[in-house]
């Protein structure tokens, strides 16, 4: 049978429990005292109206004099020329030249997109040699016009000006439709 060492007298076995217990706790306390003096915010309007909101829910309130009435976000209704979804037929009517090129310490994509539909486009994701990006355009129905992505982040850099043929495809597209644009005019 084996005796177990003696603690010598005078040394604590746990020399850094204690602070590094109390250290915690004190963080924990800060934190709480934080998060609950810091939970509310107020907020006021151009028109004068005072908010108040709730950081940890997301709840928002007016305040009106003694009163506080609870704001209720409205779902909102679609605008009648709100962009949409190109159907896939004219989706794959777009078309277009593009490369990838290295400017100014950069890897952009640059092309030419045709558009032989009545969309007009407003919205693109572009999947360029594996990589998506989302793109805000303009272009016309029945027209051409020129994109440009910045700062690609699959390519590394070499020296100049080099074009190179990279692979992208139009991915989703979204705009409005010619017809639709007049009879949400009338």
């Amino acid at each position: 049978m084996t005796v177990p060492k003696k603690v010598e007298e005078g040394k604590p076995r746990f020399r850094w429990g204690i602070p590094l217990f109390s250290t915690l706790c004190a963080a924990i306390l800060v934190f709480m005292v934080y998060a609950l003096t810091h939970r509310y915010t107020l907020a006021t309007s151009s028109d004068g109206a005072v908010y108040q909101t709730d950081r940890m829910t997301g709840k928002t309130w007016k305040m009106e004099g003694a009163t506080m009435k609870e704001v209720v976000e409205a779902t909102p209704t679609p605008a009648p020329n709100a962009a949409k979804e190109l159907p896939e037929a004219d989706l794959d009517k777009l078309d277009g030249k593009g490369d990838c090129i290295y400017k100014y310490g950069d890897w952009r994509f640059e092309a030419s997109i045709k558009n032989p539909t009545d969309w007009e486009i407003t919205e693109m994701r572009i999947h360029i040699a594996g990589e998506f990006y989302s793109l805000v355009t303009y272009i016309e129905p029945r027209s051409s016009s020129k994109i440009q992505i910045d700062k690609l982040r699959s390519y590394t850099p070499v020296e100049g000006n080099i074009p190179f043929k990279c692979t992208w495809l139009i991915v989703t597209a979204k705009g409005t439709k010619l017809e639709q644009k007049k009879s949400a005019g009338k």
